[in-house]
């Protein structure tokens, strides 16, 4: 187990030695400007989720989690989350039923 330390605090100070942020962020072809945040955006809930949580209801954009007890409105959180979202993108895409 410590040669197997060893071997990584010695692997840890040749990185580090040799890695520079700005060079690698110019050979990736990052930018060193300031990233500008999207506006947040929500799937909408109801209103009972709202008053609990504070928030208006799951952000879009972001990997989100539910976590609680069993029978305490996950499912029902996920289903309606997902109604809203189709309803969402449906209502912002440009296709129309004929």
């Amino acid at each position: 187990m410590a040669k197997k330390k060893e071997t990584v605090q010695k692997a840890t100070e040749v990185v580090r030695k040799g890695f520079n942020l700005n060079n690698f962020k110019k050979k990736k072809g990052y930018s060193n400007a300031s990233v500008k945040f999207k506006e947040q955006g929500w799937i909408p809930l109801y209103q009972a989720f709202q008053d609990i949580t504070s928030l208006p209801g799951i952000p879009t954009g972001h990997i989100t989690l539910l976590r609680g007890h069993s029978d305490t409105g996950k499912t029902t959180a996920l289903l309606e989350a997902a109604v809203n979202a189709k309803k969402w993108a449906f209502s912002r895409s440009s296709l129309s039923l004929r």
